[in-house]
């Protein structure tokens, strides 16, 4: 067998971290509105992402400093001029 044939045959495996990496905003809003790595694991799975809830929680242990950027740009303070419109 050539390598072109054992490449279409054999697609390398996808792993769970990637599969969430494909949803990381809407899994960090999920979070942040204070659902729980079981509630975040059965949106993935209703997005086709089948991973267990321990998967979920390294991903967050694994992406503290993302996580934490995330929330201070839904978190950010309104500055007096927004109010004045």
């Amino acid at each position: 067998m050539d390598l072109n044939t054992f490449k279409n045959i054999h697609q390398p495996k996808t792993l769970a971290r990637d599969k969430i990496e494909a949803h990381q905003l809407s899994v960090f809003e999920l979070r942040s509105e204070g659902y729980s790595y079981s509630s975040i694991k059965t949106w993935l799975a209703s997005q086709h992402v089948t991973v267990s809830e321990r998967t979920v929680g390294r991903y967050f242990n694994k992406h503290k400093a993302s996580y934490s950027s995330f929330l201070k740009t839904v978190n950010k303070p309104e500055t007096k001029d927004s109010h004045e419109q």
